[in-house]
């Protein structure tokens, strides 16, 4: 062991003599977290209360709230935020309480119908359009529906029953190489196939 080693531990340990023989008061200083702990324990420090500890949810009442913003056509997340509820919270509840699901589940596809009637009434941008069946590549034809709603078609129709209410993506999904479609407002583009979407372009 070198010379300088020595003089260090010897060092040290002077050191921690001189802290051993301080006063309580310095110890209890010099003890960090487990002297607070020890404070705490005995009551000198008062503990922080937790504002979610004492919090009580009424659970019947937060259902009826995420179910009536999703029926206002609010997401699950934001539907939840509304009601006071982690969007986890939801979905242990949904998985508990099939009732709930359902009801989410209901109010979540009305709001979709309603705001997909409104759509109609609105002007939309042109977009660009791929013309061919994902089912059998044929043809597509657009088709006008009671009330003056659009839809796509094949054109072999009846001998392929494919049709949407939403025009093809002139480029297949990058993920999953399934065909895409334009949402509703044409604000969007979704993969049917693996759920993945983006903005329009």
């Amino acid at each position: 062991m070198s010379v300088v080693s020595v003089v260090s531990l010897a060092s040290v340990a002077q050191g921690y003599g001189k802290c051993s023989s301080l006063g309580p008061m310095t110890r209890s200083t010099f003890s960090g977290a487990k002297g607070v702990a020890e404070d705490v324990e005995r009551g000198s420090i008062e503990r922080a209360e937790d504002p979610m500890a004492r919090r009580r949810i009424d659970h019947a009442t937060a259902k009826r709230a995420i179910v009536a913003s999703r029926r206002a056509g609010w997401t699950l997340r934001e539907a939840c935020a509304r009601a006071g509820v982690h969007v986890a919270t939801a979905c242990r509840w949904q998985n508990d309480d099939p009732d709930f699901s359902l009801k989410l589940l209901n109010a979540a596809d009305r709001a979709a119908e309603e705001q997909y009637e409104i759509g109609w009434l609105f002007e939309r941008p042109p977009v660009r359009w791929r013309n061919e069946c994902p089912a059998c590549r044929a043809k597509l034809v657009v088709r006008t529906a009671n009330g003056g709603a659009r839809f796509w078609r094949c054109g072999r129709w009846p001998f392929c029953e494919w049709a949407s209410w939403r025009p093809r993506h002139p480029r297949n999904c990058r993920a999953c190489g399934g065909p895409r479609f334009w949402s509703h407002s044409r604000k969007s583009v979704g993969c049917d196939a693996c759920g993945m979407r983006s903005p329009a372009p």
